[in-house]
């Protein structure tokens, strides 16, 4: 019983995450459209400071407060229960 609700956790959860997925890349895709610099802008944002391996290819901290994908997980979950 336990093992079938971490199953159906763990699935939920995958499946949000695939969906922010597909609407993250549709957002990117719509702002390339309208002719917005999206990859300069990614570049420019994300964290490369390879001297620590741990924040490596992070968003930097003003907008890893905008995408915490931890909360939205547990948000997922919990509307699917």
């Amino acid at each position: 019983m336990f093992f079938q609700f971490v199953y159906v956790t763990f699935t939920a959860s995958v499946v949000c995450l695939q969906t922010s997925k597909a609407r993250a890349e549709a957002r990117l895709e719509a702002l390339r459209g309208a002719g917005i610099n999206v990859d300069e802008w990614l570049s420019e944002n994300v964290d490369n400071d390879d001297a620590d391996s741990s924040t490596s290819g992070r968003l930097s901290p003003a907008t890893s407060a905008h995408s915490d994908l931890s909360d939205r997980v547990s948000m997922c979950v919990s509307s699917r229960q």
